[in-house]
């Protein structure tokens, strides 16, 4: 799959990013999901889809994010989740495969892995936030 998709030039090609992308490439995942937030219950809707080149626009964004997290990162795709953010968060991968989604505030460790991402993320579980001194 990763053959028919796109990439930004703007980036170098991490290794995790290319894995990912080979085995995920082009996925495009839409879920609803209800979630209780006090005494009212939340109904929700998470698009995820894999396509680096829909984050156009957000290189200083990313170069930002990876001086914070202190690894270099690459965009995989965006999340469309109104809890992270009402329009999309983007997708990043470090070097060591870590997933992150960037939104208007402070990037979010999602996980470990993409698999454990992409577990947690249709799950509900909300990742913890990156802050000035970093993950963790």
């Amino acid at each position: 799959m990763f053959s028919t998709i796109r990439l930004p030039y703007d980036f170098n090609l991490l290794e995790p990013a290319r894995d990912v992308l080979n085995e995920f490439g082009g996925l495009s995942v839409l879920f609803n999901y209800s979630e209780k937030r006090g005494r009212r219950i939340h109904l929700g809707e998470t698009r995820i889809i894999l396509d680096p080149i829909s984050c156009g626009g957000q290189n200083d964004s990313i170069t930002e994010e990876s001086r914070l997290i202190g690894h270099p990162l690459y965009p995989l795709g965006e999340v469309f989740d109104d809890y992270y953010d009402p329009d999309e968060s983007t997708i990043l991968i470090d070097d060591l495969g870590r997933i992150f989604l960037v939104s208007f505030f402070a990037p979010c460790f999602i996980g470990e892995t993409f698999d454990i991402s992409l577990d947690h993320t249709i799950a509900g579980i909300k990742g913890e936030m990156v802050n000035k001194n970093g993950l963790r």
